[in-house]
């Protein structure tokens, strides 16, 4: 996972379950980044340590701190990884692929097996690089250099 593309797909994979895990539990609810953060501040009771936090929202934020700068913050960045979380799974064979791993997770507890797990996912995993716009948002091109 190298470059900005990759921690931003690290990125959605760690939103993708409590986003997840939201629309199956309330699918009136709209899960919010936000309202996520402030949620594990509460537990914590101590708010600077929150991002220490292993669940998967605090470590998406520190994958976040990665590729941060002045104008596109942690936040701003979870932000439009949320979004784009959101738009990933509301295409039905990715939908399909989550219910199918939920199910499973369900019945199991906990795919160990990586053969298992590639079963249910399919070549899915990969295959965004078929679609433009989600080609066009992790696949970052080198301008080829012009001989002076």
């Amino acid at each position: 996972m190298r470059g900005r593309g990759g921690i931003e797909r690290r990125i959605l994979y760690l939103l993708a379950g409590p986003i997840a895990g939201k629309k199956i539990s309330e699918p009136d609810w709209e899960w919010d980044v936000d309202v996520a953060i402030h949620e594990i501040i509460d537990e914590l009771d101590i708010e600077s340590e929150w991002v220490n936090s292993s669940v998967d929202v605090a470590r998406a934020y520190r994958s976040a701190m990665l590729i941060s700068n002045r104008t596109w913050t942690p936040l701003r960045i979870l932000r439009k990884c949320e979004r784009w979380t959101k738009e990933m799974l509301s295409i039905p064979e990715v939908w399909d692929m989550v219910e199918s791993v939920a199910d499973r997770l369900q019945q199991v507890g906990e795919i160990q097996d990586f053969d298992e797990y590639e079963r249910l996912t399919g070549s899915l995993v990969f295959s965004w690089i078929k679609y433009p716009t989600w080609k066009r948002r992790f696949m970052v091109t080198i301008p080829e250099m012009k001989p002076e």
